[in-house]
């Protein structure tokens, strides 16, 4: 499953707070210096060869790196080292290649940044899917390059959740689907078949309304109530429940849960099915394409 996690930037600047200010830099002008610039300096230190992140034992480089005056697009390649593991041919079973510790098995992520001039809130938005995503690495890295240089903390934090979405909370629900779904402690010939069809793969029940029907808005699965408790009831059971949401004939899929200790974001947007998909990944123009249209839901709530 491809998603998308948004978070916010800011910088603080403690000899900027007054009881007027709050201390947050204009990003346009961090010490004389645009943020934008910052991190395509960054970025362009680690195009050509593999960094090292030794915390994670992990290798990392951008790639396709594009920008305008307000925004940067670009692939983060990360690969885990320090294991050894055998590659094999599913069809056949046969080995095709033994890696080695000193071998990393590369993934591509896409990063989005939107750093608004006059602004004191930029956006990033980062690519997750299957176990994981780029936000962490990001983080750590480019946080440590950005206070050594200008000796001020970089904060990144989840878009808050309620206010992100706020314009989708009348939003009609026309399905939710849950991930993962087991019912271990349940017995019966039904449950037993469908385990054995499974063999072990992941189980998703679809739940939707009647024709043209609506199964109620956003806010009724986010805001405690009867429709929130039930998802809290069975979300133990899954490894993941979204709501696939129609407003103005636009569509999107919200995470409404993921398990705790997932390191996943307090919620993520699913990619649109028109994004192009080719070998399991997003086609970078396609992505690219939509996030900026996902960008222009979150502007208006940054100052």
């Amino acid at each position: 499953m491809h998603s998308i996690a948004p978070y916010a930037i800011r910088c603080f600047d403690r000899s900027l707070k007054t009881k007027k200010n709050p201390g947050y830099c204009d990003l346009s002008n961090i010490k004389g210096r645009k943020l934008i610039d910052v991190i395509l300096d960054f970025m362009k230190q680690h195009t050509s060869n593999y960094t090292r992140y030794t915390a994670n034992e992990q290798v990392y480089r951008f790639s396709e790196i594009m920008s305008d005056s307000e925004n940067i697009y670009c692939w983060i390649e990360i690969g885990d080292y320090g294991t050894e593991n055998d590659i094999i041919d599913i069809d056949t079973g046969e080995i095709s290649f033994k890696k080695i510790q000193n071998n990393a098995l590369i993934n591509k992520f896409y990063l989005h940044f939107h750093i608004p001039s006059n602004k004191t809130t930029g956006l990033m938005f980062v690519h997750n899917y299957k176990y994981g995503g780029a936000k962490s690495l990001f983080e750590a890295e480019f946080k440590g390059f950005f206070n050594q240089l200008m000796h001020l903390n970089l904060q990144i934090f989840p878009f808050s959740h309620k206010k992100a979405i706020e314009a989708w909370h009348n939003a009609s629900v026309k399905a939710i689907r849950v991930i993962g779904y087991e019912q271990s402690k349940a017995s019966s010939d039904p449950v037993d078949a469908l385990n054995k069809l499974s063999n072990g793969n992941e189980i998703e029940l679809l739940i939707k309304p009647p024709r043209n029907g609506v199964l109620g808005q956003l806010s009724d699965f986010l805001n405690k109530g009867d429709k929130y408790q039930l998802i809290q009831d069975i979300s133990p059971d899954t490894s993941g429940i979204t709501a696939e949401v129609e407003m103005n004939g636009t569509k999107r899929t919200f995470s409404v849960y993921s398990p705790r200790g997932s390191g996943r974001a307090s919620y993520e947007i699913e990619l649109d099915p028109n994004v192009k998909i080719e070998k399991n990944m997003p086609e970078f123009e396609s992505i690219k394409s939509w996030v900026s249209s996902l960008c222009d839901d979150f502007k208006t709530m940054i100052f």
